[in-house]
């Protein structure tokens, strides 16, 4: 398929996540339609970069410029975001994310096992080691909430260093400050889009540093042990990012062995505080952090995201389709599952009664914006 048609379709997936949100969360809200509220914003904001695509390659801005209205930019995200953080009370709120870490927190410096922590909405949670070391310092400020910014501003710098292209990293930050989905994200102090992010900027680290598994077979299976350690959905991303390298080693059964170990056990390793804490606790315990985390979906799904991924990596080259891969995968997996949601059920129930947590629809945002900045700057340079 044509690759503008393609980027075409991760365009439409982008305002389609937004759409959806605006379209359940201004219900209520808002004396106009809520459909009205998300079809307008897909409206406008698909003009907007319909006519970037077609006009804003003519326009140069030198590198000084594009500095100054990055850095604009990221202080008025900065400021927006403390602002929201600190006017809302995340005890009002439907959204437990932020107090699964939180609570994580108050217990484990109280010296007690923290993966009985609960959040304020009564479940238990599951975050994984490397994703709990990585909120320490924003604990440690005072507002776990805090990690969204730190997050989306080091994913921004990273990716203008990571492309050597401050444009880049312009339009991708305005994008996702153009996104409702993400805003959500910051108000309600959820962690999940800043995951997506981290696992964004460590497949770009690796693509641009040439760490592939050909060359640096265990650089890699400890950056996936790694990365597992954030969030077990990452495997899409890095599904989509290595299948097709680790496919080419098929002949070699015992590098694939050995490399799937490395990475198992560097997974492994990470969790080691926690069972030599209290392994009977961690193994035994029925809200463990591994039953938490894959049971949120059916296996079906993740069966279709694993095939979805594998195939769009056969595809993936080059950061542009890597990330246009990624966001697919994932778009197309939510969109089954909502679809299957609505019918098993309703419309309704699916998106305006909790029937589906659209933040896994938002999964692919931080990646169909990385790869609509990359095609932005890819016809630029054509220009």
């Amino acid at each position: 398929m044509n690759s503008n048609r393609v980027t075409a379709f991760v365009g439409l997936l982008f305002l389609s996540i937004n759409g959806l949100f605006l379209t359940k969360y201004a219900d209520g809200i808002t004396p106009i339609n809520s459909y009205i509220v998300g079809g307008g914003y897909m409206l406008v904001v698909g003009l907007i970069l319909a006519a970037y695509s077609k006009y804003g390659n003519r326009q140069t801005l030198s590198l000084r410029v594009e500095k100054i209205l990055l850095s604009v930019m990221l202080a008025l995200f900065t400021i927006s975001a403390l602002f929201i953080l600190h006017t809302i009370d995340p005890n009002q709120l439907k959204v437990d994310r932020w107090s699964a870490l939180h609570n994580f927190f108050v217990l484990m410096f109280d010296g007690k096992y923290p993966y009985d922590a609960v959040t304020h909405m009564g479940q238990y949670a599951s975050p994984f080691p490397v994703w709990i070391a990585l909120h320490i310092p924003a604990y440690l400020l005072g507002n776990v909430g805090y990690s969204q910014i730190l997050f989306f501003v080091g994913t921004v710098v990273a990716i203008g260093m990571l492309t050597k292209n401050v444009r880049v990293s312009l339009l991708f930050c305005f994008l996702m400050m153009a996104s409702p989905a993400f805003w959500y994200e910051v108000a309600v102090s959820s962690d999940f889009m800043s995951n997506m992010m981290v696992a964004a900027v460590a497949i770009a680290y690796m693509h641009t540093r040439n760490i592939q598994l050909y060359n640096n077979p265990y650089k890699v299976a400890i950056a996936v042990g790694v990365l597992f350690s954030t969030r077990l959905l990452v495997a899409i991303p890095l599904t989509v990012f290595l299948f097709a390298d680790f496919w080419q080693l098929r002949a070699n059964t015992k590098r694939m062995v050995t490399i799937s170990a490395v990475a198992m056990g560097i997974f492994v390793l990470t969790f080691l505080p926690f069972i030599l804490w209290d392994i009977r606790h961690l193994a035994f315990l029925r809200h463990n952090p591994f039953i938490l985390q894959t049971n949120k979906m059916d296996l079906w799904l993740v069966i279709v995201g694993v095939v979805l991924a594998a195939g769009a990596s056969l595809y993936a080259k080059g950061l542009r389709s890597i990330n246009t891969g990624i966001a697919l995968s994932l778009g197309v997996m939510m969109v089954i599952y909502l679809i299957v949601n609505s019918v098993e059920d309703s419309w309704n129930f699916a998106v305006f009664s909790n029937g589906i947590d659209l933040v896994y629809i938002a999964s692919a945002l931080p990646f169909a914006a990385l790869a609509l900045a990359i095609y932005a700057m890819d016809k630029t340079k054509k220009a």
